[in-house]
């Protein structure tokens, strides 16, 4: 029998496995309690030309894309964090949270 060419097989590479992380403790929680972060309620937004924004002057109204009793988007560091609607307290304003916004990870909005 001849001898015939023998194939280089390679054993057939795995996928990298990504380690098993556990969930944060409340102790790794505490470590971070003293980070600041900057909290936003959004009431709605707005776009105008150059033009009509030098034109704004005491008692101007800006229409906001927002319904009177659609929730404002709350966020943390500028990533949305919840919805919530405008509370009176006392002599200021506050937000009352109603929904989370859970946001997947790994995911873009």
């Amino acid at each position: 029998m001849a001898d015939e060419p023998q194939e280089n097989v390679e054993a057939e590479e795995k996928p990298a496995v990504a380690p098993v992380v556990n969930a944060p403790t409340r102790g790794d929680i505490k470590r971070f309690g003293d980070i600041s972060l900057k909290i936003s309620a959004i009431m709605g937004t707005s776009t105008m030309s150059v033009e009509q924004f030098l034109k704004l002057g005491r008692g101007a109204i800006v229409e906001l894309n927002q319904q009177k009793d659609e929730h404002l988007l709350i966020t943390a560091n500028g990533a949305p964090i919840a919805k919530g609607e405008i509370t009176i307290l006392e002599d200021m304003i506050g937000v009352t949270i109603s929904d989370l916004v859970i946001k997947k990870r790994g995911k873009k909005n």
